[in-house]
């Protein structure tokens, strides 16, 4: 939004806000954030927990208050793009405001699959990729589990970066799932089933209807363009900010033992968890424990926790921020992205990139996109634990692997990783190229809500 705004764009940003405990009112919020004129829906209607679904998940069918912001605001800022990031707290209808009742272009970034999937990640709880039915979705079994609310609060009040608050509440969780079971609250599921079958028929006519689709990656494309059977889906590569700010560094041939390194690859099952436990033991049974160290950067999901912090070889660093990155990064040979759900993109992997360092990751999702074989990283093509085992032994074995992929990866830069500026510079075009079917008004400048 800045840099459209640097380029003599009119950007405004609609979205649902922050929530105050002692606030109940509903309101809309006009404020700037430097150039950016911010509409924000303060204690808005629907709750959004990420990974866990939207609260309650029936105004994602239609909310009128956030309706009704919506259209004040369409009204106020008089927009000629709409540029939709992301829909987490407010109901699908927008899309169908912006394009029935105003007939704006409307063009949708594709940064997880929300629009098809309650839980962002199409990733079931038997640990599987979810292919549901369309018109029968058996969204209610990934949501009928406990609300990790603790893990909220912990990024609400900044304990992230603390490593109590962490340990803290992986104990909390291990005392109360003795009791879940008894606390458990009757579901009405046949209700729910519908209520979930409607969300995903209208979204996919929803999806069909954009102007414009755009992928972060080509296996994204690939999974929207099988759901809802479009075939002009675009990949364009996303970036951020920091990435600009991170240079490769020389790694040369280790003479201490192998360093890897992990950002949030232990958060949650979905994130690879287990994947990267197994691999840890397997190597450990094999008298390697020794021979190599990983630092775990993020959170630690409960169910691997106290195991994975038993290893002899793992340094638990807790949470980190951006500003973090380069100290961090500036000492380990091997970044290890364990993902086996269908990750977008993966911004990790693109991290370990900018810096020099070579990726091990799961041949799934964005993953692929950037990890060459053999020349920024290796793939793990069955994504399991005994593949990631044998890789990083392969590694182990041999450090001298390192330094030729460190200057691959350095010398081939612009093929790996997309600047923001580029990046802005294609969105822009692409408003140019999918756009011109909805007759826009005369204006010096784009209105892009």
């Amino acid at each position: 939004m800045d840099l459209q705004a640097l380029r003599g764009h009119h950007v405004g940003y609609f979205f649902a806000g922050r929530c105050y405990p002692f606030m109940t009112a509903t309101h809309r919020k006009r404020w700037q954030r430097g150039a950016v004129s911010m509409f924000e829906i303060v204690n808005p209607p629907i709750a959004h927990l990420g990974d866990q679904g939207t609260f309650p998940p029936e105004l994602e069918l239609g909310e009128p208050v956030s309706e009704t912001f919506f259209r004040e605001t369409i009204a106020e800022f008089q927009p000629d793009i709409v540029h939709i990031q992301e829909l987490a707290g407010l109901p699908f209808t927008l899309i169908d405001i912006a394009i029935r009742e105003y007939n704006l272009p409307v063009v949708m970034t594709l940064h997880n699959y929300f629009p098809l999937c309650p839980t962002l990640n199409l990733f079931t709880p038997d640990e599987s990729f979810c292919k549901t039915d369309t018109f029968k979705p058996n969204c209610h079994s990934c949501l009928h589990k406990q609300v990790d609310g603790g893990q909220l609060i912990i990024r609400t009040l900044d304990f992230e970066r603390r490593w109590w608050s962490q340990r803290a509440w992986n104990l909390w969780r291990r005392i109360t799932s003795i009791f879940k079971n008894q606390v458990d609250t009757p579901t009405d599921y046949d209700a729910m089933s519908s209520g979930f079958s409607r969300r995903l028929v209208s979204n996919i006519e929803r999806l069909k209807s954009l102007d414009l689709l755009v992928a972060q990656s080509t296996r994204t494309r690939e999974i929207y363009a099988e759901r809802i059977g479009r075939d002009d889906i675009v990949v364009l590569h996303s970036s951020l900010t920091h990435i600009s700010s991170l240079y490769p560094r020389v790694i040369t041939v280790p003479q201490e033992p192998i360093r890897f390194v992990t950002l949030n690859g232990c958060a949650s099952i979905f994130k690879g968890a287990k994947i990267l436990l197994g691999a840890l033991q397997i190597l450990q049974k094999k008298g390697l424990g020794d021979h190599f160290s990983i630092d775990i950067w993020g959170g630690v999901d409960s169910s691997v926790y106290s195991q994975l912090l038993s290893l002899p070889m793992v340094t638990f660093k807790g949470f980190y921020q951006v500003k973090q990155l380069d100290e961090i990064l500036g000492s380990p040979h091997v970044g290890i992205v364990p993902s086996i759900c269908e990750e977008v993109y993966g911004y990790v992997g693109i991290e370990f990139l900018a810096k020099g360092i070579p990726v091990i990751g799961n041949r799934r999702g964005g993953i692929i996109d950037y990890i060459v074989p053999q020349k920024s990283g290796w793939l793990n093509v069955s994504s399991s634990s005994e593949e990631l085992a044998h890789i990083m032994e392969g590694i182990i074995g041999d450090p001298s692997c390192i330094p030729p992929l460190n200057r691959w990866i350095a010398q081939n830069r612009s093929l790996l990783i997309t600047e923001l500026t580029l990046h802005v510079n294609e969105l822009l075009c692409l408003y140019d190229q999918h756009t011109s079917k909805r007759k826009m008004p005369e204006r010096k400048a784009e209105n892009v809500a």
